[in-house]
């Protein structure tokens, strides 16, 4: 209790550099926690798009657009190609399973998804998707709606919706028949949560008698494939373009999205290694303050020997001060970062909340913190262990 006392005096007479020390230090490991959060975040993120699919088929656009809207709903709506393909692609035998994705209409502010009950048996590759309440298209009209177009909109199951053409419609796009809503989706953490669902077939029916013209009725934009075998990716990606009538752009989601990964990880690693050096920097701070308030408190010690006091007490009172303040700043910053997470997942848009989607901590994470306890201690160390010496030369 006396060693606590002593130091809770010394920290009270140095409070203002204690203070300027800890602040800085939070502030860097939040920013190195936020940093690698990030370069986790894409990587999970991104591993778990490409598994939704081996390929995507639209109408010829640059082949990064095609991927990040396909999985993320990132950019303009792709130009609308034939039904015919997605019929044709369904056949083949070589491709597991085929998606199609129409998205012209939308429904106060999120955008209307035309496709069919395959996707959601074959979306998640390892099982078919939850729902929180209801079930997919068993009926005539029926709708879907992700789990936060739900929240947002405050649907239930059973209730009647309208959907227009377009993303920003006039009252005079309102289709005039009603759409039922059959089942709500569990969370998914995927664009599928900001989505609404409708039957392909279904909403067909609504274009051709809301506008003239069956092609634009029959349209899609893309077409998800998984195949049965990836080492057959490059074949097919030839064999489509040649299968089809019409001019299509095919897409290896791994190619176009393992480039923006390589990006973002060399920017991370970049913003990671000058953080890394402010946290450094920090820490010399606090060595050199520990290392000031030794000497400062030179009179101090001295009299401490002369009552009794033994040589461990002095590298207890030398370790603790500068210890306190590491783990304080420690659990300030992980505050801090968590905070920014949380403000960050609430008021980004949905098309972009997946890039930062919720994972537990990692063990690498764990690990950086621990190092940075056990650098911040082993720095605090050095003028503790010179004041001992000095002190076993007082006899």
């Amino acid at each position: 209790m006396v060693i606590l006392q002593l130091v809770k005096n010394s920290l009270a007479r140095r409070k203002n550099k204690a203070l300027v020390s800890m602040i800085g230090l939070a502030f860097s490991i939040s920013l190195l926690l936020l940093l690698v959060y990030v370069k986790n975040s894409l990587h999970h993120t991104l591993n778990r798009a490409i598994s939704q699919s081996d390929l995507i088929v639209g109408a010829p656009s640059q082949p990064v657009h095609l991927a990040l809207f396909g999985l993320f709903r990132i950019g303009n709506t792709p130009p609308a190609i034939s039904q015919g393909i997605y019929e044709t692609l369904r056949e083949h035998p070589e491709i597991a399973s085929a998606i199609p994705l129409s998205i012209m209409e939308s429904h106060r502010g999120f955008q209307v998804t035309g496709t069919t009950n395959d996707l959601f048996a074959h979306f998640d590759p390892l099982k078919p998707l939850a729902f929180a309440e209801g079930n997919g298209f068993t009926a005539p009209y029926s709708v879907v709606l992700g789990a936060e177009a739900a929240l947002k909109t405050g649907y239930k199951t059973g209730e009647q919706m309208t959907i227009a053409q377009g993303n920003e419609p006039t009252i005079a796009d309102e289709y005039s028949q009603p759409l039922t809503i059959s089942g709500i989706l569990a969370a998914t953490g995927t664009v599928l949560d900001n989505a609404i669902l409708v039957n392909l077939k279904d909403l067909e029916q609504m274009r051709s008698r809301h506008t003239s013209g069956a092609l634009q009725a029959e349209s899609i934009n893309l077409v998800l494939l998984r195949l049965h075998n990836r080492q057959a990716l490059l074949p097919m990606e030839k064999q489509i373009k040649t299968l089809v009538s019409q001019p299509v752009e095919v897409v290896i989601p791994n190619q176009e999205l393992r480039f923006i990964q390589r990006a973002g990880n060399q920017f991370t690693n970049l913003m990671i290694a000058i953080v890394v050096m402010t946290a450094a920097m920090a820490m010399v701070s606090v060595f050199f303050s520990v290392s000031g308030s030794l000497a400062e408190r030179r009179y101090e010690i001295d009299t401490l020997r002369m009552l009794g006091a033994r040589s461990y007490h002095v590298i207890v009172v030398g370790l603790l001060e500068p210890v306190l303040i590491i783990l304080t700043a420690t659990v300030v910053g992980f505050l801090a970062f968590k905070g920014v997470i949380s403000g960050l997942e609430a008021f980004l848009p949905g098309e972009w909340r997946a890039w930062i989607a919720g994972h537990p901590a990692t063990l690498g994470e764990v690990k950086l913190l621990l190092f940075i306890l056990l650098a911040g201690s082993f720095l605090a160390a050095i003028p503790a262990w010179k004041t001992y010496g000095q002190c076993t030369r007082i006899k």
